[in-house]
């Protein structure tokens, strides 16, 4: 139910969000919304308690990761997504201090599922 939630909140932000774009005149509508759409996307990655949300952005592909700091470095901890240009999922993961962990898949850019791996602190198990 809370997941619902999360998605009622993300679909409405964005379609506010959507709105103002009609508004701008000095904007190409395109842009707006990819812009408009990958902060609305940031809410999909709930960081675990005491890290950090970070993201990268570049036309190809946004990603998404959480940050702490663990025995004095800054490492990734908790859930990591990267998106296709498109909107679409392309890789989905999660690390565990600064090591890849549990189930990562990785997607076309037209959804299609291209590979699943299973990582067990940071080394490939399957």
């Amino acid at each position: 139910m809370a997941q619902c939630q999360r998605c009622v909140v993300t679909i409405a932000r964005f379609l506010k969000m959507l709105k103002r774009c009609l508004f701008m005149k000095n904007m190409l509508l395109s842009v707006c919304v990819s812009v408009f759409a990958s902060q609305a996307m940031a809410q999909d990655v709930v960081c675990p308690a005491g890290a950090v949300l970070k993201s990268e952005s570049m036309p190809e592909v946004t990603e998404q990761w959480c940050e702490l700091t663990h025995n004095g470095k800054t490492v990734m901890h908790g859930p990591y997504q990267a998106r296709w240009g498109n909107g679409q999922l392309g890789t989905s993961g999660r690390y565990e201090f600064g090591e890849q962990h549990g189930t990562w898949q990785e997607w076309d850019e037209a959804g299609v599922l291209q590979d699943t791996s299973v990582f067990e602190k940071g080394k490939q198990v399957n």
